[in-house]
């Protein structure tokens, strides 16, 4: 019972057959529930120590605004200071794009 979760995808659009187009929703007991939240409380302040502090996916407080903001600023003092800059950006959305839902 612990271990257990079930997995139930929800459409989110009309076409069925596109991966994307579907949310997971995870059902899970309320003691595992508990259990996690404990588990999550306790390693948290270790995660942030470890994690780079440029790091801003997935973390509470931080987004997208600085890191542009950054990029801006970069640009700007290459375009002043005439030095080339080149960039590279990946899209990772479509790397996992496909799941079995049965």
């Amino acid at each position: 019972e612990w271990k257990r979760t079930i997995f139930i995808p929800l459409l989110r659009k009309d076409k069925q057959k596109e991966c994307t187009n579907y949310r997971t929703v995870a059902l899970i007991s309320h003691a595992s529930k508990i259990l996690l939240k404990i588990i999550i409380g306790r390693i948290h302040n270790k995660l942030e120590e470890e994690i780079n502090i440029v790091q801003a996916g997935f973390r509470r407080g931080r987004g997208t605004r600085e890191h542009i903001l950054n990029m801006r600023i970069i640009i700007e003092k290459c375009r002043e200071y005439n030095i080339d800059l080149f960039a590279c950006f990946l899209d990772y959305s479509k790397a996992f794009d496909c799941v079995k839902h049965h």
